[in-house]
């Protein structure tokens, strides 16, 4: 295979794309570094809890975690049942059949409040106490226990006093319409409440309401916390109707806390933070048979609050993310920049004829479609496909030295991670509500079509089909396919394979010694054997024998730039923690792959010398 010349203007359309990307993705960058504000949440019965077996007055708990870091506290709301057990109300059944229900004024209100926003549930209920000294009620008994009265407003109010923000909790209850979500966030947010964070499975107001929801929300101007990795019922289209006032929050069950230690607690939220643009955290505190949960609390908030401050951002009050100022000709605009040397690459690769003029028109209609997001989203994958095959299409022209070609293609899978990141700018994909939906597309289909491509180039598919099977070679494409289902299974912005526990420990050694984790099938699989492929690839030039050692390891290689372009279509998380973690994996993988490729020739300088070695 000779040097084939690249075009010039084919060198011109990746610079201009990564030059128009960068300046598509700086409103995006702007949002997220002026937005460094990390919320730490705990629930109102943990720390009633707390400070019950602490032998600590409520407001003095209260005082003494703001001043380790805690800035913000979640009140679920009560209802009548709940009341009863707490002892703040007591239900007399009647001869009548009715119910006398006592208790102190401020509890009788919220029930008479409560049962109001209900519709009354068949009862007449009076403005003021009877001679009793309680309100009767005529209505549904059963309904009666269950029916919400709003969180408690005085616990809200010695959170305000020890200087913690207040977020209400509402459950989706059987007639919360229009007028009953009103009523319920209106009286949250004079309770002084900034943000509502759903409880139970499903948004308050699914399904008619949930708009009214929205509504209600901005009106009162709450925040509307979306918990990640949480699967309730209605979340996203709230927030894709609410963007302006959705904070993303992180949570731990109490016994997956229990389960860690505390300092893996404190990492997992840390880099929740800075990994995932996370703003808001509640925390449930791993001191489960503690005998002083108080100090233990202190002490976990202030390790968090420390970890946080180390990862760049500063605990107190968060506030939700403002819009880009960015436009879709932007778009319009990285697509058509790109064009030419997508053309280019699809004639280098299969040099049919017009095949590159075809390309070349197929990619400037979607650039001009890329206004409409449907379209955008079919660029974007076009993108995501065509510069991993280009960096690949550079190299085998170019046939430069071995370290030159790496840094070459992983340019051109940077800048194509750019380009993708750079017409996808926006509030509702930095929110995760919309999503690059190409990406296991995007992270396998460069890599079979260049397998494809270096298959053909080693016989014709006629040779192929003549050539005896080995067991060596079954074993090595089982081994091959098991290998790419298993990383289809953990590519994706919700991956759902587990990840073991020796990973878990290997990502904190990474975390703790590198600037930022780097990928591990970038910089322990693909860029050591893209590296070693190329050397492979130059040896073979005076030794055939090798090449479908090349072959083979630029293919395993192709993994590596796939997943550097990956990196940058995950939206949600910090574009200069995506820029960093690349760049730490180039250098790894690229040392390691060095390292390789001076074993390999010192192998091939022994065989050359004497009868062992490489044959």
């Amino acid at each position: 295979m000779t040097t084939i010349k690249v075009p010039w203007w084919a060198v011109a359309s990746l610079v201009a794309t990564a030059l128009l990307a960068v300046a598509a993705l700086i409103p995006r960058y702007r949002v997220e570094a002026g937005n460094r504000a990390v919320g730490v949440l705990m629930d109102a019965e943990t720390v009633r809890q707390f400070a019950a077996v602490s032998n600590t007055p409520l407001n003095d708990a209260l005082r003494d975690l703001a001043a380790h870091g805690l800035t913000g506290i979640a009140i679920t709301e009560d209802t009548v049942a709940g009341l009863v057990a707490a002892g703040e109300l007591t239900l007399s059944p009647l001869p009548s059949g009715d119910v006398l229900i006592q208790g102190s004024d401020l509890a009788l209100a919220r029930v008479v409040k409560g049962i109001a926003w209900q519709g009354g549930l068949g009862s007449d209920m009076p403005s003021g106490k009877s001679a009793l000294g309680g309100v009767y009620f005529t209505g549904d008994k059963a309904s009666l226990a269950t029916t919400s009265v709003g969180i408690d407003p005085s616990l809200a109010r010695k959170a305000k006093e020890a200087g913690l923000a207040v977020v209400a909790r509402h459950v989706n209850t059987l007639g919360a319409g229009p007028s009953y979500i009103r009523a319920i966030l209106d009286d949250s947010a004079q309770a002084g409440a900034i943000a509502f964070l759903p409880a139970g499975d499903v948004v308050l107001g699914f399904r008619s309401s949930l708009e009214d929801t929205g509504v209600v929300v901005q009106d009162d101007k709450l925040q509307y916390l979306a918990a990640e990795f949480v699967k309730t019922v209605g979340d996203s289209r709230i927030q894709a109707e609410i963007p302006g006032s959705v904070v993303r929050l992180h949570s731990m069950q109490q016994a997956e806390a229990d389960r860690s230690s505390p300092g893996a607690v404190v990492e997992r939220y840390a880099k929740a933070f800075r990994e995932r643009n996370i703003r808001w955290l509640l925390v449930r505190p791993p001191v489960g048979g503690s005998q002083e949960p108080l100090k233990d609390a202190d002490r976990f908030l202030n390790s968090l609050k420390n970890a946080v401050v180390h990862e760049g951002g500063a605990v107190r009050v968060p506030r939700p993310f403002e819009e880009p100022v960015w436009n879709p000709w932007y778009a319009v605009g990285i697509v058509a920049l790109a064009a030419p040397l997508l053309a280019w690459t699809a004639q280098i690769l299969w040099p049919l004829k017009n095949l590159g003029l075809f390309s070349a028109g197929v990619v400037l209609a979607l650039a001009l479609g890329s206004v409409s997001p449907s379209l955008r989203e079919v660029a974007s994958l076009a993108l995501a496909v065509g510069f991993p095959l280009a960096g690949y299409a550079l190299v085998r022209a170019l046939r430069a030295p071995p370290l030159a070609g790496f840094a070459i293609a992983t340019y051109a899978s940077l800048v194509g991670g750019l380009a993708v990141a750079g017409c996808n700018v926006g509030l509702l994909t930095m929110l995760q509500v919309e999503q690059f939906t190409g990406i296991k597309v995007a992270v396998f289909l460069p890599v079979v079509v260049v397998a494809v491509r270096i298959a053909l180039d080693q016989a014709s598919p006629r040779d192929w089909a003549q050539r005896p099977i080995l067991w060596g070679t079954a074993v090595l494409g089982v081994v091959g396919l098991a290998a790419m289902a298993f990383m289809l299974a953990r590519t994706g912005n919700e991956n759902p394979a587990g990840v073991s526990g020796a990973e878990l420990q290997f990502r904190a050694l990474l975390d703790r010694f590198l600037p930022a984790r780097p990928r591990t099938k970038e910089f322990l699989i693909g860029h050591p054997a893209f590296l070693l492929g190329l050397t492979f690839a130059s040896l073979a030039r005076t030794r055939p024998k090798l090449e479908p050692w090349a072959g083979a390891l630029l293919v395993v290689g192709m993994v590596g730039q796939t997943s550097v372009l990956n990196t940058l279509c995950h939206f949600h998380s910090p574009l200069d923690l995506a820029v960093v973690r690349i760049a730490t994996g180039w250098v790894i993988g690229g040392i390691l792959g060095l390292l390789l490729s001076a074993v390999l020739r010192q192998a091939v300088k022994r065989q050359e010398s004497g009868p062992v070695g490489l044959s």
